[in-house]
């Protein structure tokens, strides 16, 4: 009976550690994954002040806006240009038709003119104020959110429009932000790229210009194809305790001549390392032993093999399978229908543990489609140019990245050439020269791309007059039966590296086009 008896109480004292680690483990809910985005939404009237057009029927749109809200699953939606009525006939209040159906908790600052700014989430929301900016009536709606004892400042802002205001409206900000441990900020920000990278040089995470680049958001300069550094306004900004990936800037259908919105997922951590924690570890990962660089370019068809089967972990597993160091990625789809919404290039970061930094060429398939690079190491800079079209009708860009190896910055670049003319390639010759051969610190460069172009073509002799290929004359498109060789990796000058070894890979499904890996000795 004593035996029992002990063994009963082993059990019940088992039980009830169980139980209270269990317990413990609920009340942290640390590391805590939310969607968050931010839609200045141009007054349901492509930024035209009033609510949809007088006169006529404004249920069909409304619904549409119902339906995107909806299928977004926001955990924190950021408004600005808000209407208290969705239509100017006043018929259907805005915030009943379309915020309520999703969130239980909607908060918005005074309406004042095109100034209306909100925020909408199904967490209990404390402390709702709101924050005067210095210009012309222009504030942030801000509120608090409580999780596992720590609070979260949620803040919805809109910064004038006026360029003599972009900088001391931002530094104003930036000082109020600076006085919350745990902040997500977003809204129209309406400045340039300098302006804005102010927020990063305080110390905080970006969406739009941070790690995944920037996301055109000036809706009628995306779809012109005019992107410039004034049209990436809108923005998604934390503090440095939450993390921020999976950035898109998606074309809705609904505000697409005024603006488009930042969607993002954010993890908010528990406990934020210091900035110098941070840089020593990226410098130790960074100094890691690389006396020889492995390189690859890949042309991935959008991950739809041969089979016609989209097969994004097909991919990710040639890439695997070589160890690359750095890759240039052709043919990437963002949020596209074509590809059943999935983020490529998150994807393809996942599974292969690599860091992932996207140029969008242009819109596709009501999605993005564009080149990427993956890093193995810490990716210190990074821009996206476009290059020269002369009236083709795909756009075509340069991706450039820079990384640490061995206490010293190499550049890596990847492109895709176009595919109708010579003179078209040579023209993109010519401008990947100009802006990589004139590194004023004389950085050495790789570049890797698909060039579309063989051995004899006239692009490839421009480059080759200053650039060494480091590949062989293997074919490399199309996959099943390679005939022609159009993929290339090329570096600069011509002291900074000795190729070692190169080869075409044997796969000839994941892709119409087989990669080439190029291992570098690094001098």
């Amino acid at each position: 009976m004593n035996t029992i008896k002990k063994l009963l109480l082993s059990a019940l004292t088992m039980c009830i550690g169980l139980l209270a680690a269990s317990a413990a483990q609920a009340a942290e809910p640390f590391p805590l994954k939310m969607r968050v985005g931010t839609y200045n939404v141009g007054h349901f009237n492509q930024g035209n002040i009033g609510g949809y057009g007088a006169g006529q029927n404004a249920t069909p749109y409304m619904l549409q806006w119902r339906q995107w809200i909806g299928c977004q699953s926001f955990d924190v939606f950021f408004v600005n240009e808000w209407n208290e009525f969705f239509d100017r006939g006043r018929t259907i209040h805005a915030a009943d038709a379309l915020l309520h159906p999703y969130f239980n908790t909607v908060c918005f600052g005074q309406q004042r003119g095109w100034i209306y700014n909100g925020i909408a989430t199904n967490y209990a929301l404390t402390n709702i104020r709101q924050l005067e900016l210095t210009h012309r009536g222009y504030y942030a709606t801000v509120a608090d959110l409580n999780i596992g004892g720590k609070t979260i400042t949620l803040m919805s802002v809109h910064i004038p429009w006026q360029e003599c205001c972009h900088d001391s409206s931002i530094d104003a900000l930036i000082a109020e932000m600076k006085k919350y441990e745990y902040l997500i900020c977003g809204g129209d920000m309406n400045a340039n790229d300098r302006s804005q990278r102010k927020f990063l040089d305080a110390g905080f995470n970006m969406a739009n210009g941070g790690n995944e680049g920037w996301k055109c958001t000036l809706a009628h300069k995306c779809i012109e194809g005019l992107g410039d550094s004034s049209s990436h306004i809108d923005n998604i900004v934390t503090t440095q305790n939450i993390k921020i990936m999976n950035v898109s800037a998606p074309m809705t259908g609904l505000n697409d001549t005024d603006h488009l919105p930042v969607l993002a997922d954010v993890i908010i951590t528990d406990v934020a390392p210091s900035r110098t924690y941070i840089k020593e570890q990226a410098d130790s990962i960074a100094s890691a032993d690389a006396s020889q660089l492995r390189v690859m370019t890949y042309n991935i068809h959008i991950g739809i093999g041969m089979d016609d089967k989209l097969d994004l972990e097909r991919v990710a597993g040639t890439i695997n399978e070589q160890h690359p160091d750095l890759v240039a990625l052709q043919e990437v789809d963002r949020i596209a229908d074509r590809t059943q919404r999935i983020d490529e290039v998150e994807e393809l970061s996942r599974l292969t543990g690599m860091k992932a930094i996207y140029g969008r060429t242009l819109y596709r398939s009501n999605g993005e489609y564009g080149i990427a690079i993956l890093s193995k190491y810490p990716v210190l800079e990074h821009a996206y140019t476009q290059l020269p079209r002369l009236g083709q009708r795909e756009d075509r860009g340069l991706l450039t990245v820079k990384v640490k190896l061995n206490n010293r910055i190499i550049r890596f670049a990847c492109t895709h050439f176009c595919h109708e003319s010579e003179e078209r390639r040579t023209m993109q010759a010519y401008a990947v020269n100009s802006i990589l051969l004139n590194d004023k610190d004389n950085t050495p460069v790789i570049i890797g791309g698909d060039f579309n172009a063989e051995p004899s073509d006239p692009s490839i002799a421009t480059l080759k007059r200053q650039w060494t290929d480091a590949t062989d004359a293997k074919p490399t498109f199309n996959s099943t039966a390679p005939s022609i060789k159009i993929d290339y990796l090329m570096f600069y000058p011509k002291t900074a590296f000795k190729v070692k070894e190169t080869k075409v890979i044997n796969d000839s499904v994941s892709s119409d086009h087989r990669p080439v890996l190029t291992v570098l000795d690094i001098r």
